[in-house]
């Protein structure tokens, strides 16, 4: 494995995915990504990884589940993380981005990030608010992922969007 340390993913470095994580993420051995999965990607799950801890309810995949894509509506998909209940993070094979995949109805999927990266690296941060107990300085956390979040990938907080719904229930119930 090398180590990119200052290298990027989408302008994110892997020390910053790791400090996001508290260093909670393990990498993928490459023989269990699937074929379909793109070199930058590639290269984020078998240097970088997957968190090891669920953030809201999200557990990612481990192992195997990461060596077959699903194809929906003419799209192959890398499912990333385990279904919620019928909701998943996935990747686009073709574009690399990342869409909240729905099973049950394909023309219900809908995008979320650029790129795992910047998908990895949110829901870290997201963890870490997630935990802090004074309900000023979380809520002074959500709003601060969200101005973060505009500048490095502004659709994904477009209004209505998933991360934007995210961050207002969240920063609503830090009150």
């Amino acid at each position: 494995m090398t180590d990119r340390g200052n290298d990027t993913w989408g302008g994110i470095t892997a020390d910053e995915l790791r400090e996001a994580w508290d260093s909670r993420l393990r990498p993928i051995p490459d023989d269990l990504i699937a074929a379909a999965v793109s070199p930058v990607t590639r290269s984020l799950l078998t240097e970088v990884g997957l968190p090891t801890v669920e953030v809201l309810g999200v557990s990612f995949v481990s192992g195997s589940g990461l060596s077959n894509v699903e194809r929906h509506a003419g799209n192959e998909y890398l499912v990333v993380t385990d279904a919620m209940p019928y909701m998943a993070y996935a990747i686009d094979v073709d574009t690399d981005e990342v869409v909240e995949f729905d099973r049950r109805d394909p023309a219900g999927t809908r995008f979320v990030n650029s790129d795992l990266a910047t998908l990895i690296l949110y829901l870290g941060q997201v963890w870490r608010a997630a935990s802090l107990t004074e309900a000023a300085a979380a809520k002074a956390a959500f709003a601060e992922i969200r101005e973060s979040l505009s500048l490095l990938d502004p659709v994904a907080v477009e209004e209505g969007a998933p991360w934007w719904l995210l961050l207002d229930e969240l920063e609503s119930n830090a009150e």
